[in-house]
């Protein structure tokens, strides 16, 4: 192992020891949009898209403003980042980022990423801001309120369930929600909407849909998936300043090359818990057009539109 070697790196090396088919599988979809461009792309995230960081420095100011735009809205899209080692058998498992998209007519897309593990300062030399962590908790009860609509790649339940300790929800609050396993909707809805797809017809119930394989499928559209295993308890948020932690404080031109790919590494992270909600958003307002929610397992086919791929000329790929 390099002295000198920044988390990115690491967490290449790491990947390609440990992690090796979740890097080939990556690999695979990016090589077909190399090859077969424009056919293929990689997967954007909305242009005039917002972040938001909430935690321990997020200004009041905001926070009143989110408090507001959140009781005005009544759906949005979930998802959650866990600190998982990239070791196989670790058994570390820490909740650390919870990113939530509002969906408004009227404003401009916006998500918000929770870093839990910043949201006090008690384990800082900063000054605790009880006004702070009372208005953190009033937007989580805002957007965790009766009737809300979560909708969320996964079991809604199992993936909130590991951040009760952080005082935002309780399972009551999750009670009171409409909470949508889109994963499972698409498992249905694909069956139909692409009824001659091999992948269809031969996947089984133990080999779910990944949401990186969906988007490619309806799509044709690669969701990088390499920051999967970063380090998600680190702090995201530059504003935070945790990447100062990781070097000692030497005046020399290593030093400052370290800070800027540490920098870069939290950006990367950003750009892959924020495409994630968007993918999971563009997937459910896709479905949500043929398919509505209510409708369940009930639904005909005569209901669904058939969409087949338009027909190219090209050596079929391997999904």
């Amino acid at each position: 192992m390099n002295a000198n070697e920044s988390s990115l790196e690491k967490l290449d090396r790491l990947m390609l020891r440990y992690r090796r088919q979740d890097i080939q599988r990556n690999q695979h979809y990016k090589a077909l949009c190399e090859r077969y461009h424009p056919l293929y792309q990689p997967f954007q995230s909305p242009a005039n898209h917002h972040v938001i960081y909430v935690h321990q420095l997020t200004s009041i100011d905001i926070l009143n403003d989110l408090i507001q735009q959140a009781s005005e809205t009544m759906f949005f899209t979930l998802d959650t980042q866990h600190q998982i080692e990239t070791y196989p058998w670790a058994k570390n498992d820490i909740p650390s980022v919870i990113q939530i998209e509002f969906h408004s007519l009227n404003r401009t897309p916006l998500v918000l990423l929770i870093e839990v593990l910043f949201l006090t300062s008690k384990l800082t030399l900063r000054a605790r801001s009880i006004t702070r962590e009372k208005k953190i908790q009033e937007l989580s009860k805002q957007i965790f309120s009766s009737n809300k609509h979560i909708y969320t790649w996964g079991n809604p339940k199992k993936k909130l369930s590991s951040f009760y300790s952080y005082n935002l929800f309780t399972s009551h609050d999750l009670d009171q929600l409409y909470l949508h396993d889109l994963h499972e909707y698409f498992t249905q809805w694909y069956k139909i909407a692409y009824p001659h797809s091999t992948i269809s017809r031969t996947r089984t119930k133990n080999q779910p849909y990944t949401l990186q394989t969906s988007i490619f499928l309806v799509f044709n559209e690669w969701l990088d998936t390499k920051m999967q295993y970063s380090l998600w308890n680190s702090g995201i948020d530059t504003n935070l300043k945790t990447y100062h932690r990781c070097f000692p404080s030497t005046m020399d031109k290593n030093y400052y090359r370290s800070i800027r790919n540490e920098i870069q590494y939290r950006q990367e992270m950003q750009i892959y818990a924020v495409n994630n909600c968007f993918a999971i958003s563009k997937l459910m307002l896709h479905i949500l057009q043929q398919w509505p929610l209510s409708s369940g397992k009930n639904i005909q086919i005569s209901q669904v539109i058939h969409y087949k791929r338009k027909r190219t000329h090209r050596t079929p790929v391997k999904i």
